[in-house]
C-alpha cells in the first residue's frame, strides 16, 4: 500500500470537514441515507478526530 503525508488542516478546512459529517450523518438519522452502522461509527470517530486535531494557521503566500 503506497504511504501518503497527511498535512494539517487550516481551521476552514477543518470546519468544512466537521460540517460536511455532520450533514451526512444528519441525512442517516432522518433516513434521507442508510449508512451502515459500521460507517457511521467510523465517520463519528473521523468527526472527533477533526474536532480534537490542532489546526494549522494559514499563511499568506
Amino acid at each position: 500500500m503506497t504511504e501518503f503525508s497527511l498535512g494539517a488542516p487550516c481551521r476552514d478546512e477543518l470546519a468544512d470537514a466537521i460540517d460536511a459529517l455532520d450533514d451526512v450523518l444528519r441525512l442517516d438519522t432522518l433516513g434521507e441515507v442508510d449508512l451502515p452502522p459500521y460507517l457511521t461509527r467510523l465517520l463519528l470517530q473521523l468527526e472527533e478526530t477533526l474536532t480534537a486535531a490542532p489546526a494549522q494557521s494559514q499563511v499568506a503566500a
